[in-house]
């Protein structure tokens, strides 16, 4: 089975964590944010998700952009 992770596409950690930023009668909602580099914690990111397998390709895939 393909394993797939979120993964940041600022800095290409998959380092994401859940970030609550509001509390309503249907109950907490809940944001992504990439725990490295803070992309998503006070707006919302989308984190794409990518194959397990497919990670370092995508980590130089965003090096050799900046």
């Amino acid at each position: 089975m393909t394993q797939y992770l979120k993964i940041c596409p600022k800095c290409g950690s998959t380092n994401i964590g859940d970030n609550t930023i509001n509390l309503t009668i249907s109950g907490p909602t809940f944001t992504p944010y990439c725990k490295d580099c803070n992309y998503g914690l006070h707006l919302d990111g989308i984190f794409p998700e990518i194959q397990k397998t497919k990670i370092k390709q995508f980590q130089n895939q965003l090096k050799h952009k900046k």
